[in-house]
């Protein structure tokens, strides 16, 4: 019985080998996947290394704009200047939390204990 089905299925594939359009077919259908795959993955890692740039240009940004008040207020200790400061960067887009630590206190995020919910 398997033995049947063996031989029906090398005859078919005797036929495939013989027919030059259904060997042209293969050919073609396999090297064009091959090629949408190749382009696909290029496109995909060309699409993560820009998102990535993205995201380094928006921290130096980020890190332009807030280092002098952040510094000024952490010199001051001034808390409210630190949560407007903080409250800030969390209105920015792709911004989901913020944190002002220190070596010799433990990290304080936001919400500040202080700040109303």
């Amino acid at each position: 019985m398997a033995l049947d089905r063996f031989d029906a299925w090398w005859s078919g594939l005797r036929y495939v080998r013989r027919s030059v359009v259904l060997r042209l077919l293969g050919t073609v259908l396999v090297f064009s996947c091959a090629i949408t795959l190749t382009l696909t993955a290029v496109q995909l890692y060309r699409d993560y290394e820009r998102d990535i740039a993205q995201i380094q240009n928006r921290l130096v940004d980020i890190d332009r704009r807030y280092r002098d008040s952040l510094g000024e207020a952490l010199w001051q200790l001034d808390q409210p200047q630190l949560k407007l400061e903080l409250g800030g960067m969390l209105r920015l887009a792709d911004i989901r939390a913020a944190k002002c630590a220190s070596r010799h206190r433990p990290a304080q995020r936001w919400p500040w204990p202080w700040a109303s919910a």
